[in-house]
């Protein structure tokens, strides 16, 4: 099961977004504090030794460059164990309130299933994290807003795919689906690594949307350029 963790203080960020809390139609409330460092990466306490499943060499991902002599736990599954740990026994299906405290103390409030804002989470722990994979996509999701949804979160990943091949499509396209599988083979190592250890399947099933949706991306790609580009008043001879 997951391990027992300290208090750890609240820091000020300035990445994203610094507080979440979830609703419950039961009427219990969750308030998690998403401890950034200046540098945008989750502050990690220190975890039970015997916690097998953030082990490093644990269903590691083969794309991984990190070395277990170096480097005991998987950052990716150290965030999700120090911020899903109170959402083991939920279900996704579940319908929650989740209102996010960005880092400029704005207020967002979606009315949602729990696997949709459980993805937020999973997104924090794959590209804050300090996941060498995941870190890449980093500054591309800083300026993202909170709770985006899929579609949004495509275009804004293609938008800036964009901006730095300076327009042109066939190279942002490679780009884009080389940096997206090694992605998704975190995706589905953490989805290994989490099972058997919760009762509930909201922290599986808001790792497996993720899953999906940078699947439907690669799927999909040519069509959400074509819709991408047309919002922003480009031509069909764009690369001539």
């Amino acid at each position: 099961m997951f391990g027992k963790k300290k208090n750890i203080p609240k820091l000020e960020s300035t990445a994203w977004f610094n507080e979440l809390t979830i609703q419950f139609a039961d009427g219990v409330e969750e308030t998690f504090y998403i401890e950034l460092t200046k540098t945008g990466t989750f502050v990690v306490p220190n975890l039970d030794d015997e916690t097998s499943w953030t082990k490093l060499d644990f269903h590691k991902c083969s794309c991984c460059p990190l070395n277990s002599e170096e480097i005991s736990h998987c950052p990716a599954a150290e965030s999700l164990e120090s911020t899903l740990l109170r959402l083991e026994n939920r279900f996704s299906y579940e319908n929650v309130t989740a209102t996010v405290i960005d880092w400029a103390n704005r207020s967002t409030t979606v009315k949602w299933q729990l696997q949709e804002v459980g993805s937020t989470f999973v997104q924090l722990a794959v590209f804050s994290s300090g996941c060498p994979i995941g870190s890449q996509f980093k500054p591309l999701l800083r300026d993202l807003r909170p709770f985006s949804t899929n579609e949004e979160l495509s275009k804004h990943l293609i938008n800036k795919f964009l901006l730095k091949h300076r327009g042109e499509i066939d190279d942002c396209q490679q780009d884009i689906v080389a940096r997206l599988e090694p992605i998704r083979i975190i995706f589905a190592c953490l989805a290994k690594r989490l099972a058997g250890n919760a009762t509930g399947d909201a922290v599986a099933n808001s790792i497996v949307r993720l899953d999906a949706f940078a699947l439907n991306v690669s799927l999909h790609l040519e069509e959400v350029f074509e819709e991408v580009t047309k919002e922003m008043g480009w031509t069909d001879d764009v690369n001539s």
